[in-house]
């Protein structure tokens, strides 16, 4: 059975990632990519070393799975409603938000494609 927080395994890598491409692409800039893959390489083995010794490769699939069922589910739900653009909403909605519990304001909801309207202070 898969933890209620199954996110959290996929979203640790995540930033790992992208800062490790980040400094990758500082030291290329300027230079061969032939003469700096052997340190960039060196770097990236060094980096992902403690984070792969440590992966559960069952727990990560199950947690890419929900995530997958997850953006379908999703997609099914508001397809009825915004057609083509059901695809985008629901990757933005799973992927971009860490779990149920963030808040998802008027400006984000709006910016991710959702149609929303504020309710009157009365109610």
């Amino acid at each position: 059975m898969v933890s209620g927080c199954v996110t959290d395994s996929a979203w640790s890598y995540g930033p790992i990632s992208r800062y490790a491409m980040t400094l990758i692409y500082r030291r290329m800039t300027r230079k061969r990519f032939i003469g700096v893959f052997p340190a960039c390489a060196e770097f990236a083995a060094k980096l992902a070393h403690p984070l792969l010794d440590n992966i559960d490769a069952v727990h990560w699939s199950q947690t890419a799975r929900v995530l997958r069922i997850g953006g379908l589910y999703a997609e099914r739900l508001l397809e009825g409603t915004y057609g083509e653009g059901a695809e985008r909403i629901a990757h933005a909605l799973v992927e971009d938000y860490p779990d149920h519990n963030y808040f998802l304001d008027i400006e984000e909801a709006q910016r991710d494609g959702l149609r929303v309207e504020e309710l009157p202070n009365d109610t």
